[in-house]
């Protein structure tokens, strides 16, 4: 039995919408979800114990890209 679980969401093209890594039990320790063309969420838990976590923006203008922490 693998210590975590992973899914993986595609859009209708099969390309991957959203991916998500969990610990037994649910609690979600990477999320990576693309929200528009060129624009994906990223949240990224540091410290399972305290559940500190760090959220970014990815997003693209033209030919750069550019990641963002909330």
């Amino acid at each position: 039995m693998s210590k975590y679980e992973l899914q993986v969401r595609n859009n209708e093209d099969g390309s991957i919408d959203e991916v998500v890594l969990s610990e037994p039990g649910g609690a979600c320790i990477f999320h990576l979800e693309q929200l528009d063309d060129d624009l994906w969420y990223f949240d990224l838990v540091e410290d399972t114990e305290s559940r500190d976590y760090v959220i970014f923006d990815i997003f693209r203008t033209k030919k750069k890209v550019h990641v963002r922490q909330q």
